[in-house]
């Protein structure tokens, strides 16, 4: 139905995500590379950069509270 039109492009979209697994491979006691740990980070700073950067963009003209100071 409607959930799964939305569930299934939202999920091709970040399968990259769930291929990251060093957790898994550090649960099993298998090594993990320096270059999977770099690339690790450097996809998850880079989804931090591209939310912080839309939740600016999204929140710059909105004032989200008023304070009158009394």
């Amino acid at each position: 139905g409607v959930i799964t039109l939305v569930a299934h492009p939202l999920a091709s979209l970040f399968r990259f995500y769930s291929d990251l697994s060093p957790m898994a491979d550090l649960v099993e006691g298998r090594v993990v590379s320096w270059g999977t740990v770099g690339s690790s980070a450097a996809v998850m700073g880079g989804l931090c950069l591209a939310l912080g950067f839309a939740g600016s963009l999204i929140f710059k003209n909105r004032e989200l509270a008023t304070y009158s100071g009394q």
